[in-house]
């Protein structure tokens, strides 16, 4: 997409192309989120830089063999091609509407402040509205204000704030207060139950993320909550107390990085220490095999996920922008 010569955007603004640009999107997104990243975000980039590196330098074997990663999204050159800016983006269907995610929006340092990432955005907007989408949507760190204020200047609203834990590889929670409490699979009489705390967890408007990882939930909530209990039915667990008492519904969905995303549904009225027992008894039968990430509400108590091991990766204002 080249500007044109009266065009004081100074920069171009084109499509990625996985192969040739692996390796400076991976150096680029480090460099720009190194405080943020986790074991995960690590390995990812690493493995995406190596497969760059590779397709680099045996392009005959990377033809023949494929390559492994599909980076959809847009990038940003300057006059000599230098990767100077990124969007990655991720589609998916919400209500049976095209939507999409925006992620790992980055600039080069040194050029910074020239417009770039509104120019990147806007280059999105365009491209998503020839495919009819609805909205897209993103999430920015509370700590990152001016990144905040730029999706604002160009339309996005925060819809709600959330908070990401991590619980890393082998650490393992205190099982003291968790004795107690069983692990059990869900019975299809829980469905109706699940139907009601569902939105109460994930309300309306952030249940574009259980759209977005399709493998699990379906496009409307009738079709997540059907899937979340049968074709995962393996992963979908409940905690009990002694009396059969439900306190939590939970799954584990094991993503295509080296860690696992943890969906909890607390039952009416569950107080801090059943939330923090029940924690404990998800971290045991866990054990500490994958790193385990958690999104909560950000009005949630720190302490009790802190209790049971998980750490405090950020705090997020999930935005969108209706198109």
């Amino acid at each position: 997409m080249p500007n044109s010569i009266m065009d004081p955007f100074p920069y171009n603004i084109r499509p990625i192309e996985s192969e040739k640009d692996a390796e400076e999107v991976a150096e680029l997104v480090r460099s720009s989120f190194r405080p943020w990243l986790d074991g995960s975000n690590i390995e990812y980039l690493n493995q995406l830089q190596k497969e760059g590196e590779k397709a680099r330098s045996h392009p005959l074997l990377t033809k023949i063999a494929g390559f492994p990663y599909n980076l959809d999204g847009i990038v940003c050159t300057d006059i000599n091609g230098k990767i100077v800016g990124v969007i990655n983006t991720y589609p998916f269907y919400q209500n049976e509407r095209r939507c999409c995610l925006i992620a790992n929006v980055c600039t080069a340092a040194g050029y910074r402040k020239k417009g770039i990432a509104t120019h990147m955005i806007r280059e999105v907007e365009k491209l998503q509205r020839k495919m009819d989408a609805y909205g897209i949507y993103l999430q920015a760190r509370t700590e990152a204000a001016g990144s905040i204020s730029l999706y604002k200047a160009n339309g996005f609203s925060v819809t709600d704030y959330r908070k990401t834990w991590i619980h890393p590889i082998k650490k393992q929670a205190n099982s003291e207060k968790s004795s107690n409490y069983c692990v059990e699979n869900v019975p299809s009489s829980d469905k109706t139950l699940i139907e009601t705390m569902l939105p109460v967890r994930y309300p309306a408007s952030v249940i574009w993320n259980l759209d977005y990882k399709d493998e699990l939930f379906g496009t409307d909530l009738p079709a997540r909550v059907n899937r979340f209990l049968s074709s995962n039915s393996n992963h979908l667990r409940r905690i009990t107390d002694q009396a059969g008492a439900v306190k939590v519904w939970y799954a584990i969905q094991h993503l295509r990085e080296n860690a696992a995303q943890l969906w909890l549904v607390p039952n009416k009225n569950l107080s801090e220490s059943e939330m923090k027992r029940s924690l404990h008894r998800i971290m045991q039968d866990w054990n500490g095999r994958e790193s385990l990430t958690l999104d909560t509400p950000a009005a949630d108590p720190d302490e009790i996920y802190k209790s049971a091991g998980f750490t405090l990766q950020h705090t997020l204002a999930w935005m969108w922008k209706r198109l």
